[in-house]
């Protein structure tokens, strides 16, 4: 019998994780971690193969006789892992494991929740930019972002959960069904069934009446009518959810063929291969879902979920509207080179999200309706695409928010105010009246002792951007600070506090206009606001 085990490099520990799970599993295997699985009961272990995520492990030197062994390093990567074991001879296995999040920083669920907010701000921004563009389904043939596919297959799991729950308790509806059957097998006949029937049906006569009613003069229908209620499951919602997830199931499969037609010359093109065997895999469990009841009786409907009492109160109902709206999103046409990016480069995402969730912020906090959407998206033959950097929005008082601006050697400019020693990019860079104040965030997607090091980048940008007027030069850079994921504790003296959590420290930041500020997935816009007023005051004081 084949048993696979998985130990942990640095403790040793080593629990069996197939076919039986041993005890300690559950907390055995964290994200950022390194693993031996060892593989025992399968002929010539040394030409097997094992994947993770479609991914070739590297094979070890066997540690004894009849033992396969492989290492797995792994990543930022947290919710459910999937393996497969390839012997040399006999069937392919599928072994599922959960890896726990490294809390210091994103577990899977903020990174889906930061993929959700880059999107519904990005829509937020689109409505106040003054196009008339809808975000309609991604009908182009261009392959859609790798982030977007990320996002989308951990959805998959949370519909198929909202689907069985539906699949345990339907809605029903009570309806009339009419059956019709000779007089003699007809049971609970009515007055009312008889007398239908003696209208619409043949009719016999007896001299002796017997036990029917007098009133018949001896004439009966020789078939019935009857009308019975009878439970259905054939309602507008379960049409609804059926068309829903074969129009999924088609868009995933389009995009399979869309991915594997990439020119192999393309720096994505080894990435975007390992998603053609998963998009496959998705459309086929999804339409496996559009197969089971309620959903197999009922004829699909692809006009979309309409609102009802059902989606907002039967709560596997709700599960799956609420899905779908992320799935609509993830879906939608919204583009940009930030999204072609594997879960590896998430600190480029997070740079993002940041911009985009300060903005929001911003805009709303100062009651501003439209902005400039060319300066935020770029618009192509097909489409809608975010741009990667180089964002600059007004926010009101003369102030701008920029994404990714570049400051260049100061008597390059017009305005004066640049560098004196080389080219600088900040993540996010907040300016009042026309850059003599400046204020700069530095996203990092660090935490713990790795911030430290972050630091001397908020140094040179506070030193290194100058503004330079009749030969003579201020500093414009009236506060930098780090931006982060990170949750510090703070002690109540800042100069007792150990670094880096002496960053976050509100004294320390409010003395020195300098530190971090802590911003993770999940954060609302009235907390997002609350950090922007504490920057704002900072600019101005």
């Amino acid at each position: 019998m084949v048993s696979v085990f998985i130990s942990n490099r640095a403790a040793s520990a080593r629990v069996e994780m197939y076919p039986n799970r041993g005890d300690g599993l559950e907390t055995l295997v964290q994200e950022f971690g390194e693993y031996l699985i060892d593989i025992e009961g399968i002929s010539n272990p040394d030409l097997a193969e094992l994947y993770f995520n479609d991914e070739k492990l590297i094979a070890l030197r066997s540690p004894a006789p009849g033992v396969g062994r492989w290492i797995w390093s792994v990543a930022f990567y947290a919710g459910e892992a999937e393996f497969l074991l390839v012997p040399p001879a006999g069937r392919r296995r599928t072994i599922k494991i959960i890896v726990n999040p490294d809390t210091r920083k994103l577990e899977r669920a903020q990174f889906d929740r930061m993929l959700s907010d880059i999107m519904d701000d990005s829509y937020a921004l689109f409505a106040l930019s003054g196009y008339r563009r809808g975000f309609a389904g991604a009908r182009h043939l261009r392959p859609p972002p790798l982030a977007k596919l990320e996002y989308i297959r951990s959805r998959v799991s949370e519909i198929e959960t909202s689907v069985k729950l539906i699949s345990a308790r339907p809605v029903r509806r009570i309806q009339k069904e009419q059956a019709v059957s000779l007089l003699g097998r007809a049971r609970q006949l009515t007055g009312i069934d008889i007398s239908r029937s003696l209208g619409r049906r043949r009719i016999g006569q007896i001299k002796s009446a017997g036990h029917l009613p007098r009133a018949l003069n001896g004439c009966y229908p020789i078939i019935v009518e009857q009308w019975k209620s009878v439970e259905d499951t054939d309602v507008r919602e379960h049409r609804e959810i059926k068309g829903t997830l074969l129009k999924w199931s088609t868009w995933l499969n389009l995009v399979a063929r869309t991915l594997k037609s990439t020119a192999h010359d393309d720096d994505l093109a080894n990435e975007r291969a390992k998603w053609v065997s998963r998009c496959r895999r998705l459309s086929a469990r999804i339409e496996r879902l559009a197969g089971i009841q309620p959903f197999s009786a009922v004829a699909p409907s692809f006009a979309g979920l309409t609102p009802s009492h059902v989606f907002f109160r039967r709560p596997g109902y709700r599960q799956f509207f609420r899905h779908a709206t992320d799935m609509r999103n993830g879906i939608g046409s919204l583009g940009g080179t930030f999204l072609d990016l594997p879960l590896a480069r998430t600190f480029e995402l997070y740079e993002l999200w940041v911009y985009l969730r300060l903005v929001r912020a911003a805009l709303q906090l100062r009651g501003i309706a439209s902005i400039d959407g060319e300066k935020v998206f770029a618009q192509p033959d097909v489409g809608i695409t975010l741009r990667g950097d180089q964002i600059c929005v007004d926010i009101g008082a003369g102030a701008e928010l920029c994404f990714q601006r570049t400051f260049l050697e100061y008597w390059k400019t017009d305005t004066g105010i640049g560098t004196f020693s080389r080219n600088v990019r900040p993540d996010i860079s907040l300016q009042f009246d026309e850059g003599e104040k400046i204020v700069v965030l530095d996203a990092k997607y660090r935490v713990g002792a790795s911030l430290n090091e972050a630091i001397t980048s908020i140094h040179t940008y506070r030193d290194a951007v100058v503004a330079a007027k009749d030969d003579r030069f201020s500093r414009p850079v009236v506060a930098a600070y780090v931006v982060s994921p990170f949750k510090a504790s703070i002690g109540e003296d800042w100069q007792s506090t150990a670094m880096p959590m002496r960053l976050f420290h509100p004294v320390y930041r409010e003395k020195f206009k300098f530190g971090g500020i802590s911003m993770a997935p999940g954060l609302s816009l009235a907390e997002v606001q609350d950090g922007l007023r504490r920057i704002l005051d900072d600019a101005v004081s």
